[in-house]
């Protein structure tokens, strides 16, 4: 009889190291996938930064290739303006151009609507575009 449970309880702890085997392979997977979704969040905001900063300078006719100049922008953008939204809370420059974006996007939406709905009220008529990407003007 003890021959049976000391077999049993081998077998148990075997059983045991394997899945902590498992284990210890399914946390380095899920840190693996993890650091891939990271890189690949960092490198679409880095190039997000360098289409939104295209289109800055292409706007504003220069480059900001500078510290200096890159500094006064961030000023101006951030320096509180005369203007107050609704909650009389001072605005900056910056906080009107995204409120201004989101305008613009909010009227494409609506116009894109209108012209692609089709007649017998289609997808449409169910569920609105997602949105337009500002930066490609493409829908998202």
């Amino acid at each position: 009889m003890t021959a049976s449970i000391d077999e049993r309880i081998a077998r148990k702890r075997a059983a045991a190291d394997k899945q902590a085997a498992r284990a210890a392979a399914l946390k380095k997977e899920l840190r693996d996938l993890e650091r891939k979704k990271a890189a690949a969040e960092r490198k679409a905001r880095t190039h997000r930064l360098v289409e939104v900063g295209a289109i800055l300078e292409q706007a504003a006719g220069m480059a900001f290739d500078s510290e200096d100049l890159r500094q006064a922008l961030s000023e101006v953008l951030n320096e509180q303006a005369a203007a107050a939204d609704k909650n009389g809370k001072r605005l900056t420059l910056g906080r009107m151009l995204a409120d201004a974006c989101h305008t613009q996007i909010e009227r494409a939406q609506q116009q894109g609507q209108a012209s692609q709905r089709p007649s017998g009220g289609g997808i449409w008529a169910a569920e609105p575009p997602r949105g337009i990407d500002p930066i490609t003007g493409r829908p998202m």
